[in-house]
């Protein structure tokens, strides 16, 4: 399973078999059909009015039994057997920390009942802890944390998947002229029977 956020040409991905990927979360989506995606996945999309919304790509042999997507494209959710996957895009910038803000405490929770066996992975544009947003701010620390991601997690009882298996290592996804942070997440429940291998 895979959350990109790069693009890759699906015919020259670093693989002999096209189809090794069971089954990949897309970002930032901002197209409707995808004939070359199409020949190689069932295609499931969320793009909303904006047309920046989140997607899956299942193998054609994998049944999925349920798809749900909130209205602005920003989340997708699948049932396969007894896993849900979410696959968010948070809304982003300054601009969008109230939006951001409502998604995560109301609409991410509303989708991931029950937590037993979810797992919501994405863009989350925000960040839980000061070691996944590098020192270059000059914003305050309580400034720098997102609250709402906090209460997410402990809400939900989920766990950061790459915390539980890299420890404190940074592993940053945006990098930009003034730092870079760990916007990018993997979250399954506390209880959660999944177990993941590496990250």
């Amino acid at each position: 399973m895979a959350s990109a956020t790069r693009c890759y040409d699906i015919n020259s991905c670093p693989s002999t078999d096209k189809n090794s990927f069971d089954i990949v979360g897309l970002q930032e989506v901002a197209f409707t059909q995808c004939d070359i995606l199409e020949t190689h996945f069932n295609c499931f999309l969320n793009t909303g009015e904006k047309k920046k919304g989140t997607a899956f790509l299942v193998r054609e042999d994998i049944v999925v039994s349920k798809v749900n997507s909130e209205p602005n494209g920003r989340l997708i959710k699948i049932k396969v057997g007894g896993l849900t996957l979410i696959n968010v895009y948070a809304p982003s910038e300054k601009r969008g920390r109230e939006e951001r803000s409502n998604f995560l405490k109301s609409t991410v929770p509303a989708y991931a009942h029950p937590i037993e066996s979810v797992v919501i992975f994405g863009e989350f544009n925000s960040v839980d802890d000061l070691a996944d947003r590098s020192a270059t701010s000059t914003m305050p620390a309580s400034a720098r944390i997102d609250k709402a991601l906090v209460d997410l997690i402990a809400s939900c009882e989920l766990v950061d998947v790459w915390k539980k298996l890299r420890g404190s290592e940074r592993g940053h996804t945006f990098v930009h002229t003034r730092g870079s942070s760990r916007i990018d997440r993997f979250l399954t429940g506390r209880s959660s029977p999944i177990n993941f291998q590496t990250i």
